[in-house]
């Protein structure tokens, strides 16, 4: 049942960004109705998350699936009340069309079977330190997706009040999602401390969780002193983020780490990387714009 609500809830994402993408071409559409369809996806994923909560009698973030379902839910939460306030459609299209993506590999991609929970993530710990990271990467990958579109915007020279207004928007984003990612970081060492008497096994995942910290610790500080390029952090920040919840499980060390969701045997290869091809491919051709002359009018308006 968990399963068919979290379906249900996809394909209300997907008709979300498919209203969001109506409204961008067609601006007489009210941004409430692409929002009140997003928010009844929200609340069919809840449930289901709550469903399996209870058969679980536990947090259910102990699987792949259901780590990517917790997170896209953050997600949606985050896309929700950013564009509830923001009125850019181009950008909350393509913040919905990462979101409907990620969950589909999470659905179609990946084993959606209820999994007995191990002692050892019986932890109250665990619970926050997974809740919290949720959020960060919500946070996170959302202003990934408003900081390409910046950057759009400044390759092509145009438009500076919205040059503005997307900056702002992106370090509202890592000021929300950075204190979440601390709270991670400490929570999952007091996690580790009480389940393996050690807070720091200094395996991958913990050394890249660390570098993506440093990394969003650095924008902050270069963007209070108003220096040029700190935006460009914020893709570099989205990719160490990825490497850090996808690339650390499938290198040798990881078979013996507490973080990984792979089990011996399994492929190296994910096809997670070519669900995000569309994307990626997306995003390039936006900045690939910088090398035909178009009008200022028509980007700026569909931005």
């Amino acid at each position: 049942m968990d399963i068919l609500l979290t379906q249900t809830a996809l394909y209300l994402y997907v008709g979300a960004l498919l209203l969001m993408l109506t409204r961008s071409v067609q601006p007489r559409l009210t941004r409430w109705v692409p929002l009140g369809v997003l928010l009844l996806g929200v609340l069919f994923q809840l449930v289901g998350i709550v469903l399996r909560w209870r058969i679980l009698e536990w947090t259910p973030v102990t699987t792949l699936y259901e780590v990517m379902a917790y997170l896209c839910c953050g997600l949606a939460i985050v896309i929700l009340f950013t564009f509830w306030k923001y009125d850019l459609p181009w950008v909350a299209s393509l913040a919905l069309v990462l979101l409907s993506g990620t969950l589909s590999y999470a659905l179609y991609g990946q084993d959606t079977n209820i999994k007995m929970v191990v002692p050892a993530l019986r932890s109250h710990w665990m619970a926050i330190h997974v809740s919290a990271w949720c959020f960060s990467y919500s946070a996170f990958s959302l202003g990934f997706v408003v900081v390409v579109a910046l950057l759009v915007l400044r390759r092509l020279d145009l438009n500076p009040s919205m040059q503005e207004r997307l900056s702002t928007l992106f370090y509202k984003l890592v000021l929300f999602g950075f204190p979440f990612h601390t709270l991670g970081l400490i929570t999952g060492a007091l996690w580790a401390k009480n389940a393996w008497a050690s807070p720091w096994f200094h395996d991958a995942k913990e050394w890249t969780a660390a570098i993506t910290w440093l990394i969003y610790a650095i924008y902050l500080h270069l963007h209070r002193k108003e220096l040029k390029g700190a935006d460009w952090l914020g893709i570099l920040g989205m990719a160490s983020l990825v490497f850090t919840f996808f690339g650390v499980n499938y290198i040798p060390s990881a078979q013996q780490s507490a973080h990984a969701y792979v089990s011996p045997g399994e492929p190296n290869i994910t096809p997670l990387f070519l669900m995000m091809t569309p994307f990626v491919a997306l995003m390039v051709g936006l900045w690939a714009l910088g090398f035909w002359k178009i009008g200022d009018k028509r980007i700026t308006s569909a931005i």
